[in-house]
């Protein structure tokens, strides 16, 4: 019998999605902008702590830092782990 009878054919290039980029998430965590934004954003309100309205602000800021970063750590394994399927459904590792 052939590979093909088995299922385990060797896949074309044709037949593989383009591995997605991991360039944003990268950036995302390398240069930290967003984070160093948000964090400076807190700073400025930090005047302001005394109303409850600011320290939510600050907290939801703080918040939102935290979820881009993770963010952008889970979007950069998924883009690697589905550019490692694609490499090994070509054989080309």
């Amino acid at each position: 019998m052939t590979r093909e009878q088995y299922g385990v054919a060797k896949a074309s290039t044709a037949d593989i999605k383009k591995a997605p980029s991991v360039a944003p998430a990268d950036a995302a965590l390398g240069a930290g902008a967003v984070t160093a934004a948000l964090s400076q954003a807190q700073d400025q309100l930090a005047p302001f702590a005394s109303i409850d309205a600011i320290n939510r602000v600050s907290a939801a800021l703080a918040a939102l830092g935290v979820a881009v970063m993770l963010g952008a750590l889970v979007y950069r394994l998924w883009a690697k782990r589905r550019a490692t399927a694609n490499e090994d459904a070509l054989e080309i590792a």
